[in-house]
């Protein structure tokens, strides 16, 4: 087990600022992580991409040092500073040696305090969001997933892309950054999360100093965007699940193969049946030996690539599979996707298959916690997404706790009406389907149903 309390601390530096240490002499690197609420989900339909933009554009100077000023500074250090974003958490990540860590923990708070904004930074770090956005676009699979969420989000802040959308980064002005900065680094939004070689009391002084700095958060972030999410309940106490507005989207493009990605309403972080869906996640698409690879890559020849993803949010979550497979077999794809998933909810997974699943998970959890680097950056997530920063023993014994009854349960509750996002050839047209008068009616691959 990871002994996550074992030496670790936590105490709030501010106004709601959270700061979870472990530090760690012996050794040569310190790690500090901050988390944030923010990211896509946090975003209007007119700030799509934002989070995305402020946090690439951080890291390009502060008030007292240009971009390449900062940049030769930090590398100077022999240190790493890195932005990154979500649909819920983004992130600042310092790495350094613990005999550099004052001057480049500097570096961090000041951008965090007084990060530059230059004008003429913001218009590079637009055009490479720009970039990026079509670099997605042109990795079909990618592309296949974002079809997918907008037909199972529909209107959901959710659907969301995190690199936001062509039309409305154009839009966007270095003060509608400045201003989200404002409400999104305030203290009660903030946590923070070391591991390493570190003096605490040099660490708390320089974090606290950060939190003094920033905005006081009167009017700063205070939860998502759910405007939306009411709009499609129809008031308040709405089932998360019932959050999609279309049910399948499809976009022809240059492609010899169909890319579909087809998945359901799941448990969000901390809500019942959350480690049963992880386990049944490893059983369809964990490993080489997991269900869909067998079944329909193994046996039936259909996919070029297929396995599953469990996308576990605060918000609403999904379970999904996907597959690259020959356009002429989209259905029986299709079709056998769905059955995939319709044999966990009617048959118990047996003995043997489900403590595989369950020590892959473990694995897999354990190996990407060797690093302190890693260990701090899970206690700091564990913390911001509300499941506690020791949460790591937690869910090791949580998954160990899995029953084979208990995952059909909940693969019961949740794995039916499916939503689908795929990606197909140019000129792919579906079979037809037979109304209830007997003729058929003609679908095009063009949009969704």
């Amino acid at each position: 087990m990871t002994p996550e309390r074992r030496g670790v601390t936590r105490e709030e530096i501010g106004p709601g600022a959270q700061l979870i240490m472990d530090p760690q002499p012996g050794q040569e690197i310190a790690a500090i992580h901050l988390f944030l609420r923010m990211g896509s989900s946090y975003e209007t339909e007119e700030q799509s991409g934002l989070s995305n933009l402020m946090q690439n554009l951080l890291l390009k100077g502060t008030e007292t040092l240009n971009a390449e000023e900062f940049e030769v500074r930090l590398d100077s250090l022999g240190s790493r500073l890195a932005g990154s974003t979500g649909k819920e958490v983004g992130s600042l990540s310092l790495l350094a040696t613990g005999s550099v860590l004052r001057e480049a923990l500097d570096l961090m708070v000041d951008v965090i305090v007084k990060p530059a904004m230059a004008e003429e930074e913001f218009e590079k770090e637009r055009e490479l969001a720009l970039d990026e956005i079509q670099q997605r676009k042109d990795e079909l699979l990618s592309h296949a997933f974002d079809l997918f969420q907008e037909a199972f989000y529909g209107v959901h802040p959710l659907h969301k892309p995190v690199q936001g959308r062509e039309e409305v980064l154009r839009d966007l002005k270095p003060e509608d950054v400045r201003s989200f900065h404002d409400r999104v680094y305030v203290p009660r939004n903030m946590i923070f999360s070391c591991s390493g070689h570190f003096d605490p009391g040099m660490v708390r002084d320089l974090l606290s100093r950060a939190v003094q700095g920033s905005p006081p958060g009167k009017s700063g972030i205070v939860g998502p965007v759910m405007e939306a999410e009411e709009k499609v309940k129809g008031g308040k106490g709405g089932a998360k699940k019932n959050t999609r507005s279309r049910r399948e989207v499809l976009e022809a493009r240059e492609s010899a193969a169909a890319w579909i990605v087809l998945g359901y309403p799941a448990p969000s972080y901390g809500e019942d049946g959350c480690h049963e869906m992880q386990v049944a996640n490893a059983v369809l698409g964990g490993s080489m030996d997991s269900r869909l690879f067998t079944q329909l890559r193994e046996r039936r020849g259909l996919a070029y690539q297929v396995s599953a993803v469990y996308r576990a949010n605060t918000g609403p979550s999904f379970l999904a599979g996907y597959i690259g497979t020959d356009p002429r077999r989209y259905q029986e794809a299709v079709r056998e996707l769905t059955a995939e998933f319709e044999r966990l909810a009617q048959e118990e997974v047996g003995r043997e298959e489900l403590e595989r699943a369950k020590e892959y998970l473990k694995g897999v959890f354990l190996i990407g916690g060797e690093t302190m680097s890693a260990r701090a950056a899970r206690r700091g997530k564990f913390e911001i997404l509300g499941l506690g920063y020791d949460y790591g023993d937690e869910y090791l014994r949580r998954i160990d706790r899995v029953t084979a009854e208990g995952l059909r349960g909940v693969a019961k509750r949740y794995l039916h009406d499916y939503a689908l996002g795929a990606v197909v050839p140019k000129g792919y047209e579906k079979p037809a389907r037979r109304p209830k008068n007997g003729r058929k009616k003609p679908r095009s691959a063009s949009g969704g149903s």
